[in-house]
């Protein structure tokens, strides 16, 4: 319905808020109902839609593009939130009758709710709008305010919206710290400069550069259905390394071909650089909720949650830094993106010997 591409641009916002308040909200309920000694072979299940969906959305987003239906983009998620609503409601009211009710934690709430998102906008804009300007400069340092109030907030309150303390507990720190070079690596490197670095160096259309990048979902899949299974057998700092070790060479790859070789070898180095994500990836999952009391369940996902939107916007905002810069700027990014990766797997040797929480089977 909207008329402008402004209108386009400020509408994602309530739905992103959405996305804000049930990703931590199932993820607490998720692993509050499976035990520590199964929740690695329910993280491999759950790790297919996180990161599969966002990497095959590209194509049939391209394919919509290039027939000039891009509005029906915005209608297919419609089916599946009418059908999610209609379950939890079903679902959860039992549990939501019976749930204590604390008191709510307003002033982390407005500072959280204003610091997250000019965060967001900032990087996001940053790019296109530049760096230097004092509406990004300012919003910036605001937003570091922000949350540096809301972080002083939270270890507080007696009820905290999030529990920042929570990042004592267990390896959820360090998991954090992975999580977000991580993060920035692959969103920025993979998924967000990639396929834009193919269309320049090919002229390859929106549908061709959609399609070699959901290679990397397919790799993720069948990381996370095959080589997950070793993850109870197999240190989480080496798996954790592995993983973040081929997704380092696969952006080598992309710095060397500019991303103008051959779009089948391109789709193979996304598929593998999908296998190392997706052992990144299971690796977060299972050591950032390890030895987590049930109690600090949700404070530890909703952390979790922020701390990846977060890495997303500025994985994206990197890459839209890069190639908003000339053509010749490419290669550094992937270059530097690679780096990020490389210091992600160094740090991932403060992981833990073997968490509870992973298990083979």
């Amino acid at each position: 319905m909207a008329a402008t591409s402004e209108r386009i641009r400020r509408s994602p916002g309530p739905a992103g808020a959405a996305v804000g308040i049930l990703l931590p909200v199932t993820t607490a309920i998720l692993y509050r109902a499976f035990a520590e000694h199964e929740r690695g072979r329910v993280v491999r299940i759950v790790l297919l839609p996180l990161a599969v969906m966002p990497a095959l959305a590209p194509v049939l987003g391209g394919v919509l593009a290039d027939q000039g239906l891009w509005r029906l983009a915005f209608l297919v998620d419609v089916p599946f939130v009418a059908a999610l609503v209609l379950l939890g409601w079903r679902r959860l009211a039992a549990d939501e009758r019976s749930a204590v009710r604390a008191p709510f934690d307003l002033r982390g709430f407005v500072l959280v709710g204003l610091g997250a998102p000019a965060a967001l906008v900032c990087l996001a804009s940053g790019p296109t709008v530049g760096w230097d300007r004092p509406v990004i400069v300012g919003g910036l340092v605001a937003a570091a305010g922000l949350m540096a109030a809301f972080v002083r907030t939270e270890t507080r309150a007696a009820v905290p919206l999030i529990d920042v303390r929570t990042v004592r507990l267990g390896a959820v720190g360090v998991v954090q710290v992975l999580q977000t070079l991580a993060t920035v690596a692959w969103m920025g490197g993979v998924v967000f400069t990639a396929p834009l670095a193919m269309q320049g160096s090919v002229d390859a259309s929106a549908t061709a550069a959609g399609l070699v990048t959901a290679a990397s979902a397919v790799g993720v899949a069948t990381s996370a259905q095959t080589i997950g299974r070793l993850a109870g057998r197999v240190r989480p700092a080496l798996f954790f390394v592995v993983g973040e070790l081929l997704v380092v060479v696969v952006l080598g790859c992309f710095a060397v071909s500019s991303m103008a070789w051959d779009p089948w070898l391109l789709a193979l180095l996304m598929l593998v650089g999908g296998v190392g994500y997706g052992m990144v990836s299971l690796t977060i999952q299972v050591c950032g909720f390890d030895g987590v009391p049930p109690s600090d369940l949700a404070d530890v996902s909703a952390l979790t949650n922020l701390v990846r939107q977060l890495s997303v916007a500025l994985g994206i905002a990197l890459g839209s830094a890069f190639v908003a810069l000339r053509d010749d700027h490419i290669r550094g990014a992937f270059v530097a993106f690679a780096a990020v990766g490389a210091v992600a797997a160094a740090v991932a040797l403060l992981l833990p010997a073997r968490p509870r929480g992973v298990s083979s089977s």
